[in-house]
């Protein structure tokens, strides 16, 4: 009996269904908790990517003024020359209002990370500023854009209140050069 028993004992390697199976679940909780602790840094390091992207623009027309005159237009087709020192990054959209002079006195620019749902305003102080959509959330956006590339009702009314709640006449302007876009869109 002694031998059987030994016999059985030493065919038995590895582990058993139930054992790998308690092994993968506790993998897939901890994976969970990890990836959903995580995705809101990877928003903020977007948000930073796009705020750096617009120090980095305006420092570049700070360049560009200084090399030339001050009243002279600060565009993006400008800056793209190396001397100026700015790289666009294929990740953040920004843009420079052309309806504005955007002089060293009347320069306004937005940027928004391609992953993020924020969009940052810089003026001619060099103050970055966030715009918030506080009354859309990222899903219904990406779902009424989806559907009808941005001309909902809901986000022109959002884009009317942001609007009428700005103070600031740059950050109006670039807000009424997003509503011309999203119009012309349509």
């Amino acid at each position: 009996m002694n031998k059987r028993h030994q016999t059985n004992l030493s065919n038995e390697k590895g582990f058993t269904l139930a054992e790998l199976m308690v092994a993968l679940v506790i993998i897939g909780v901890l994976a969970s908790v990890a990836v959903s602790k995580y995705s809101p840094f990877k928003v903020r390091a977007y948000d930073a990517n796009a705020q750096a992207s617009l120090n980095h623009v305006f420092k570049a027309c700070k360049d560009y003024w200084t090399f030339n005159h001050s009243a002279d237009a600060c565009l993006l087709s400008t800056l793209s020359d190396p001397e100026y020192g700015y790289t666009p990054s294929d990740d953040i959209e920004i843009m420079i209002d052309s309806d504005v002079n955007n002089t060293e006195y009347d320069f306004v620019a937005t940027a928004q990370h391609t992953s993020s749902s924020k969009v940052f305003v810089i003026t001619n102080q060099g103050a970055v500023s966030q715009i918030s959509f506080d009354t859309v959330t990222v899903e219904e956006e990406e779902e009424q854009q989806s559907n009808d590339q941005g001309c909902s009702k809901q986000t022109k009314k959002n884009l009317k209140k942001l609007w009428k709640k700005a103070k600031n006449k740059k950050i109006r302007k670039a807000l009424k050069k997003l509503w011309r876009k999203i119009k012309k869109n349509c």
